[in-house]
């Protein structure tokens, strides 16, 4: 997403998570009705905001001051509203609130599925946080949608739990300088130390090919390595030309280096892919079975912040 098409993007989300709670708080006298309906979907709509926005795009803190004026807006109507009866809003009133309790309700069910996509599937393998020290956001992963992008990892048998990680710099976003977006190096994510998972085997090394903002649909892994480890392949992607540090057949230990973060393959920003299967080793367009893996003893699931504390030597 760039720049140009961010900004609508989350003023239209602003307006979503703030404006019902903010008409409420200036309207001089609300009844009971309308306070209900206001409380009701700015909760889901808020709730459902955490996962749906790519905050680590905007910073976490524009959502913690989004959820502070959301907030204050329902204590100031509900404060307003306890002089109003129950008396039946206008036709106007009426349709709003119909509209409000009908778009509260959808963010209700897509909240419920969430919930359960963040729940780890049985079978979820723990490994170690594969990146060197530093704050992280997850920006796709979870067990299903909507915390998974349909059209991406879900819509792959062996990506169904990957994991897409970004890194956040101290005003808890990605980018070191929003506006331009014209180099790759002003991400946070790049150049990070890639760390191995888990102990095993390089089945797959790839490098060579050119860091680009644009995706390469040919070879959507870019520069990757998988590693074979307890029956499972865990293939790591979209890593910097010329910063692979590992060759096939190499026996590599937990928390070993093995590149570092750059933008090849399928993708237009850096950012580290992750995924891990079962079956025989297939490549960049494997349909095998995917296994969900954790970090740490923590499953991740999209907007997560992750911190990790491991050395990159």
């Amino acid at each position: 997403m760039e720049p140009v098409a961010a900004f609508p993007w989350i003023a239209l989300f602003t307006i979503l998570m703030c404006g019902p709670a903010v008409w409420l708080a200036l309207k001089s006298k609300a009844s009971r009705w309308i306070t209900l309906c206001v409380t009701f979907y700015t909760a889901m709509a808020c709730v459902a905001a955490l996962y749906l926005v790519p905050w680590s795009f905007y910073s976490y803190y524009l959502l913690a001051i989004l959820l502070v004026i959301a907030a204050g807006g329902l204590i100031v109507g509900g404060i307003k509203s306890r002089s109003a009866d129950w008396r039946r809003p206008g036709k106007l009133g009426l349709f709003a609130a119909i509209v409000l309790t009908l778009s509260g309700a959808y963010f209700a069910a897509m909240n419920v599925r969430a919930l359960s996509a963040a729940q780890p599937p049985e079978g979820t393998i723990n490994m170690q946080f594969p990146l060197e020290a530093g704050r992280y956001a997850v920006t796709q992963g979870g067990a299903a949608p909507p915390l998974q992008n349909p059209n991406g990892h879900a819509g792959n048998p062996s990506q169904l739990y990957a994991y897409d990680i970004v890194a956040l710099n101290s005003g808890l976003h990605s980018q070191t300088q929003y506006l331009d977006w014209s180099e790759l190096e002003f991400r946070e994510m790049w150049d990070r130390v890639v760390l191995a998972p888990c102990s095993g085997t390089a089945i797959w090394v790839r490098d060579g090919l050119e860091d680009s903002p644009t995706s390469d649909d040919e070879r959507p892994a870019g520069n990757v390595v998988g590693i074979e480890c307890d029956g499972i392949i865990v293939n790591l992607a979209h890593l910097r030309n010329g910063s692979v540090l590992v060759s096939e057949g190499d026996q590599i230990e937990a928390g070993q280096p093995i590149g570092r973060i750059g933008s090849s393959g399928r993708t237009i920003d850096p950012h580290l892919h992750i995924h891990a299967e079962r079956g025989p080793f297939k490549g960049d367009f494997s349909d095998n079975e995917a296994v969900p893996i954790s970090f740490d003893g923590a499953f991740a699931f999209r907007n997560r912040i992750m911190t990790s504390s491991q050395p990159a030597e």
